[in-house]
């Protein structure tokens, strides 16, 4: 596959868990701010992804910052659609609304996002370096911020 093909693919997923997350602002509406600070990161990768490809950034990469395989793109796709559809068949409740997020974010292209953006840090190129920074504490923040709304709503407790 092309590496268009990649880049697409994962474009693809961060839109589809931007999709998810506008879709919880409506179903949870006392947890608005949560979920649009999400679905606002989403979107701010897309844009980093699709500016880094107009760019051809992803050729300069090392080796071990290549995008995810294309069969885990389309699984991870496979798991946003089949997502989708539960939920608007069947609403969700908020802490299976959680688990998903937390699935999203714990999806292969979000591991490869954070790649990325550890490989642009390490490089010469101080062009994305503070876009790339941005994003590194975004997705860090995205697990732990999920994480912490299931503390604070009882869904997760300590071992």
């Amino acid at each position: 596959m092309e590496l268009s093909d990649t880049i697409n693919g994962c474009i693809a997923i961060e839109e589809a868990a931007a999709s998810t997350y506008k879709f919880f602002i409506q179903l949870f509406p006392d947890e608005k701010d949560f979920w649009e600070g999400l679905l606002n990161d989403e979107i701010d990768h897309t844009a980093f992804l699709k500016d880094a490809f107009s760019s051809d950034v992803f050729s300069r990469l090392p080796q071990q910052a290549q995008p995810p395989s294309i069969p885990f793109i389309h699984r991870s796709l496979e798991f946003a659609q089949s997502v989708k559809k539960r939920i608007m068949l069947n609403p969700v409740s908020f802490e299976e609304a959680l688990d998903i997020a937390l699935k999203f974010e714990e999806s292969m292209v979000e591991t490869y996002t954070n790649e990325l953006i550890v490989a642009f840090k390490a490089s010469d190129d101080k062009s994305y370096l503070m876009n790339i920074e941005n994003m590194l504490n975004e997705e860090k923040g995205h697990l732990s911020k999920i994480k912490n709304m299931m503390l604070k709503k009882g869904f997760l407790r300590f071992s």
